[in-house]
């Protein structure tokens, strides 16, 4: 599949790696590439497909910034709405970054981004915390269903 993709739309960018994924029942396409040939700017183009040989055309979906080196993504209901939510965490220099996006059916839509020396995230509580050593506090997040965004539900003060 990647080389039909790129053999279709490798001429829109210079795309350095491309992964495929599956999220929530629907096939996902994610292509990397370095905005302004920038190694500190990675950025992710996601696009939408529905059959492997790619012969209906592909649907870009989410195109952001995901810092410089990406170490996780993984996919998890963050939210409580039995639909699972995008998680990148990557690093920027000595930040952990965490984004999360939600499929919001025609296009993902960032709903959080954050990052601190540490980024940790609870799957039973669906929290994600940010430990800010510099700082000495970590923070707690948590989606609001009555705001639809994660809200900081504790700040704590940390030694170490």
């Amino acid at each position: 599949m990647e080389k039909r993709f790129r053999e279709l739309y490798g001429n829109l960018r210079e795309y350095k790696e491309i992964n495929r994924l599956e999220l929530n029942g629907k096939h996902y396409i994610l292509a990397y590439w370095l905005e302004d040939n920038s190694p500190l700017q990675l950025t992710v183009d996601i696009f939408r497909y529905t059959d492997s040989l790619l012969s209906q055309p592909v649907t870009k979906v989410f195109s952001g910034g995901v810092a410089e080196e990406v170490q996780a993504i993984v996919h998890f209901d963050l939210t409580g709405d039995s639909q699972d939510e995008l998680i990148f965490v990557s690093d920027s220099g000595q930040i952990q970054i965490v984004r999360v996006l939600q499929d919001q059916k025609k296009s993902f839509a960032q709903i959080f981004m954050n990052g601190g020396s540490e980024v940790t995230i609870i799957k039973s509580t669906r929290e994600i915390w940010i430990k800010a050593k510099t700082a000495g506090v970590l923070e707690v997040y948590r989606w609001d269903p009555s705001s639809k965004k994660f809200l900081r539900t504790k700040t704590l003060e940390i030694l170490f």
